[in-house]
């Protein structure tokens, strides 16, 4: 466990490799002093405990400032982070996840093959217009998108991911994540398993074609 927590640890110690104005969907955002830097707005997510909003931000601006009445409000951080790509957390997660199994390579692993389980569930997502619109909600249902993961059926680390709107096909979800996790430079034996809401001839098709033809 020590091993795992001193990865972790110097992975956030290189964390200030994601902070980078490409990641901005705004040229104006962050050019003048404010509270929050884009160092702070990108880490904060990060530290979130599951408390309230308003808890999670004031506990965050006391931790960051060192200041225990120092104040903010959700609102105003949820203004500097809809400025941030959600693809920088993806960067994060791959490069983490990558460099996990790559250092602790015998650890997840069973007869040197990588179990994989693939599903999928729904979940629940902020209820704002920005949400339903991005997963194709009707403004008066409440906004549901559907998770996709494959996990590790060893450690439950979670090696590949993606959240999308609910009407999309698990089978086409599965071949997404076999896409991903064979560009990540993987070298190595995998078995991947599924519930029978996974029979369908282009997946198996997809498995043939990344292990038979490719390596």
């Amino acid at each position: 466990m020590y091993e795992y927590n001193n990865y972790a640890s110097r992975f956030l110690i290189r964390l200030n490799k994601y902070v980078n104005r490409k990641y901005l969907n705004k040229d104006t955002a962050f050019t003048r002093k404010g509270k929050l830097s884009l160092e702070d707005t990108i880490y904060y997510p990060l530290l979130e405990e599951g408390h309230t909003n308003s808890s999670e931000a004031n506990n965050y601006m006391q931790l960051i400032t060192g200041d225990d009445f120092a104040m903010i409000s959700q609102q105003a951080i949820g203004e500097k982070r809809g400025f941030i790509e959600p693809i920088v957390y993806e960067g994060m997660y791959k490069d983490y996840t990558d460099g996990l199994y790559k250092q602790f390579n015998k650890d997840f692993r069973y007869k040197d093959t990588l179990f994989l389980a693939g599903d999928t569930t729904i979940i629940k997502v902020p209820n704002v217009s920005k949400c339903k619109e991005e997963f194709l909600v009707e403004e008066d249902n409440p906004a549901r998108a559907r998770l996709s993961t494959f996990a590790d059926a060893f450690s439950g680390h979670i090696y590949s991911a993606e959240i999308v709107e609910k009407a999309h096909s698990e089978v086409n979800l599965a071949i997404n994540h076999l896409k991903d996790i064979y560009s990540r430079d993987i070298n190595e034996n995998i078995c991947v398993m599924y519930d029978r809401g996974y029979d369908a001839y282009n997946l198996l098709f997809t498995h043939i074609y990344y292990v038979w033809v490719l390596y």
